[in-house]
């Protein structure tokens, strides 16, 4: 693969964002992606994980206060996006979507995450029927479509959708998959599969690169990496019309009052709506540059993964990397049930060191410290995402550690 790549995509679904964060976190920790396209996280809006160096909230589809989101998509901070609807139709049934737009120096990507639990049916891929005819707008799509054909996996025997691969081979998408596997069975008896699917615009299919990762993080699915070369995201602190973070809690409200009282519509000969809104937004981000502090950016850290993490947990994901790998090379039942195994250990293992670490901060750094302003403060220099709820009964405190993510 080429080395000058400018933007990477990364693909996967977790099986349960709250189940697998931990091994992402840690992932993430080594690598740089500008785009995260998530399926099936299975979790309810106010449960959506922070991930350190990404924007939150992600996108994700659009859901009431009782069902769960099961896709999103997070964006690097400092990578310039904008929010665009998912252009499958809303009642469209089983399939779950969302959709951001990454501006580019040169052009603007429409990034799509889908997910089809029950896989395709008659309905719910006919959406690519209707991008197709758009072909002015460069876009990547992303996700688990629970979909077998002879066109993207190897060894198929059976096609789920025939509407499905008549939608895909008709439209002017490129399908990036190569026939490696996607998704690892649960049980030795049935076969490997290549259900998650990437799919790009033909203008684009030249400057793409598709591969998966040999490592699952815990899932039954392999993350999936496209990389763009020579193109770069417009970093969003160069953007045009940004508007400046401001700090409202030192503001001068009155002197914000005064100068914005200057503004008068009667005094503008042009009154369309594009130009009146031109003048009206400057017009208070100048008021509001006047009279409000400004946040200064600060570049994020690199992301140093859990701070759990051991050199017992590093040696475990070896472990399971290489079983996983022998059993890529010969898809056996005896090297089946070895990967299983490697991972059942390595996740014993990372249990372990996560809570005997956490018993032992709170031993050290939280029981046995009288002055608690300290302990607060080194809790805020960690920044990994930590929920620490306090409950007062008379002098003793509890503290109840909340995250998963750290």
């Amino acid at each position: 693969m080429p080395t000058n790549i400018d933007f990477s995509v990364f693909q996967w679904n977790c099986c349960s964002i709250y189940n697998n964060q931990d091994q992402l976190v840690q992932h993430l920790a080594g690598h740089d992606y500008q785009v995260l396209a998530l399926q099936s996280l299975n979790v309810k809006k106010d449960k959506l994980p922070r991930l350190k160096n990404y924007y939150f909230p992600p996108i994700h589809q659009k859901v009431d206060t009782t069902e769960k989101i099961n896709v999103a998509i997070y964006v690097r901070e400092g990578v310039d996006y904008i929010y665009c609807p998912s252009p499958v139709p809303p009642d469209t049934p089983s399939i779950y979507s969302c959709a951001t737009t990454i501006r580019f120096n040169s052009l603007n990507l429409m990034v799509m995450s889908v997910y089809l639990p029950l896989g395709p049916n008659e309905q719910n891929t006919e959406w690519i029927r209707s991008l197709q005819s758009d072909l002015s707008k460069n876009i990547l799509i992303t996700g688990d479509f629970n979909a077998h054909a002879p066109f993207w996996e190897k060894d198929c025997v059976s096609v789920t959708s025939n509407r499905f691969i008549e939608n895909v081979v008709d439209s002017s998408f490129y399908l990036l998959n190569d026939g490696s596997i996607t998704r690892i069975p649960d049980n030795s008896s049935h076969k490997a599969s290549a259900i998650d699917l990437t799919m790009v615009s033909p203008d684009l299919a030249p400057i793409c690169n598709w591969k998966t990762l040999d490592d699952p993080l815990n899932s039954d699915h392999l993350p999936i990496i496209t990389c763009f070369n020579n193109v770069k995201p417009m970093p969003s602190d160069q953007t045009e019309n940004k508007i400046p973070k401001f700090n409202y809690k030192l503001a001068d409200w009155d002197k914000f009052s005064l100068s914005l009282s200057t503004f008068h519509i009667d005094d503008i000969d042009d009154k369309s709506i594009d130009n009146l809104y031109t003048i009206f937004t400057t017009s208070v981000i100048s008021a509001a540059s006047e009279a409000i502090p400004k946040i200064k950016s600060v570049k994020s850290k690199k992301h140093t993964g859990n701070i759990w993490w051991n050199e017992a947990c590093e040696e475990a994901k070896k472990e399971k990397k290489s079983k996983f790998k022998t059993y890529l090379k010969e898809k056996s039942y005896f090297n089946h049930i070895e990967m299983k195994k490697a991972k059942n250990k390595a996740n014993m293992i990372m249990a372990q060191a996560k809570r005997l670490y956490w018993s032992s901060f709170c031993k050290n750094e939280v029981y046995n410290h009288k002055d608690m302003q300290k302990v607060w403060e080194k809790l805020k220099t960690m920044k990994n995402g930590v929920k620490l709820p306090v409950s007062h009964k008379g002098r003793q405190v509890r503290y109840t550690f909340q995250s998963r993510q750290g």
